[in-house]
């Protein structure tokens, strides 16, 4: 800023800016001079200041008639970004929430990337997005892993609409919701009299998406019967609707899951080839949790979306909520977050919802850390089978880890007496234990159950 205010209203009037971003170091009359030459601008330019936390109350006084928009340093990058946007759409006559304005940058050279993902500056998410700029434009089969709550539809749709496909069909199944005696034909669709009710053909959530992308949620929970069938789409793309005559389509798979694909292979309850067909790319959302840094950003835009959806002014979170909120360990992730917000917004009282929501889930859920006890925890199993002053110096561990080793143990025992029972006849005792071949191999190696005779003749 010059340090003459009539050569400095006389630059802003020639070189008449849409947006003026002011840095104020320090609030003298100096710098009342230019706040006042700055009003004189009018609503041919718009005006955002970067203020100290110092400052923030005497500012706000100043400029309350101007309804200047005033960021408190420090502020991440992502969010003057957004309040320029946010300027330009006011000179333009178009308010705009966050969101909106961030779904009109591009990636990839396309519009419609989504806003959400935009917003979290996270280095993991970072890299989330690094994958979806790569692979977006291309056809292969992605798969999308993480907890339940972290965005996987929202990765997929973004996916979907920075790809040659975008504005063509984008069609979501969530296979735990569909009876599994009906998955079938939600998939493939039916002819007309193919079974009893038919009564017309109707087509398959494949055929909906042809040209388009498909989005297989929750794939994990996929009937084992039908896998056989998508791994056949995915190869040949090709598939029978039920009682009728093969189709082909060219349709994009995105799948998605919070299970662990790889002891289900292990399991034999998920077909090996299908999980490879699937697995060409992985992308994993970590948890909420262990990006925190997002928050105050996805805190923002959902206080922004749901003013506008409500038609409500709860604008800003004060610094001990937002502060309460960054230290909850959000067990729903960002679904759960979503839902608070909205909570906030249509009850307008933060302090009434946020602290005792935190308070109750803290209590309900699980707590963010183990609270640290003054004297040494013990820990004692109800059938000590070691001497108690072993036990007493025994580590904590969780309950998990607990349930774990219990589990293997059972599975070891159970293994070892189906083993003797058909005279280590591996097959004989797979059929016995109702599990794959492979499935017995791989637990017999993890128990450390190997090495013994398998003999070829059947069981007598």
């Amino acid at each position: 800023m010059p340090s003459n205010p009539e050569n400095f209203l006389e630059e802003l009037e020639s070189i008449k800016p849409s947006v003026v971003v002011y840095d104020i170091l320090r609030i003298n009359p100096e710098t009342l001079q230019q706040l006042q030459f700055l009003t004189r601008l009018g609503q041919s330019s718009q005006v955002i200041l970067l203020s100290g936390q110092m400052q923030l109350p005497l500012l706000q006084d100043l400029t309350r008639p101007a309804s200047w928009r005033i960021l408190t340093k420090p502020f991440l990058p992502q969010e003057l970004k957004t309040s320029v946007l946010e300027a330009f759409g006011k000179l333009r006559g178009v308010v705009l929430t966050p969101a909106e304005i961030i779904a009109q940058t591009t990636v990839n050279g396309k519009r419609g990337y989504h806003p959400q993902l935009l917003l979290e500056t996270s280095p993991r998410m970072q890299e989330v997005r690094a994958v979806i700029d790569h692979v977006a434009n291309t056809d292969v089969t992605i798969l999308i892993r993480g907890e339940s709550g972290t965005g996987k539809e929202l990765v997929a749709r973004s996916l979907s609409e920075c790809s040659n496909r975008a504005g063509k069909p984008f069609v979501t199944v969530l296979c735990p919701a569909i009876p599994e005696g009906l998955l079938e034909s939600e998939l493939f669709g039916y002819e007309k009299g193919s079974f009893t009710g038919a009564f017309r053909r109707r087509p398959g959530k494949f055929e909906i998406a042809n040209h388009g992308t498909i989005f297989l949620d929750e794939i994990g929970d996929i009937p084992f019967e039908l896998q056989s069938k998508l791994l056949h789409v995915l190869q040949r793309g090709e598939f029978s609707l039920i009682g009728g005559n093969e189709l082909k389509v060219d349709v994009r798979i995105l799948a998605a899951t919070n299970k662990d694909l790889e002891k289900a292979v292990a399991d034999g309850t998920f077909r090996e080839d299908l999980y490879y067909r699937l697995n060409v790319v992985s992308i994993f959302l970590p948890p909420l949790r262990e990006r925190r840094e997002d928050i105050p950003l996805l805190v923002e835009c959902f206080l922004q979306k749901y003013n506008q959806q409500y038609n409500k002014e709860c604008y800003r979170l004060s610094p001990a909520t937002l502060q309460s909120l960054m230290d909850y360990d959000w067990p729903g992730n960002v679904r759960e977050m979503e839902n608070l917000i909205k909570r906030v917004v249509i009850m307008g009282r933060e302090d009434m919802v946020v602290q005792q929501y935190v308070s109750d889930s803290r209590k309900k859920i699980r707590p963010k850390t183990v609270p640290v006890a003054s004297a040494p925890v013990e820990f004692h199993p109800p059938a000590p089978e070691k001497p108690r002053e072993l036990i007493s110096r025994s580590p904590l561990t969780s309950l998990k880890h607990v349930a774990r080793e219990a589990m293997k143990k059972a599975e070891g025992e159970a293994i070892l007496k189906a083993l003797e029972q058909t005279r280590w006849n591996r097959k004989a005792a797979a059929r016995l234990l109702q599990i794959s071949y492979k499935a017995l191999l791989y637990k017999i190696r993890q128990c450390n159950l190997d090495g013994e005779p398998d003999p070829s003749g059947p069981v007598s």
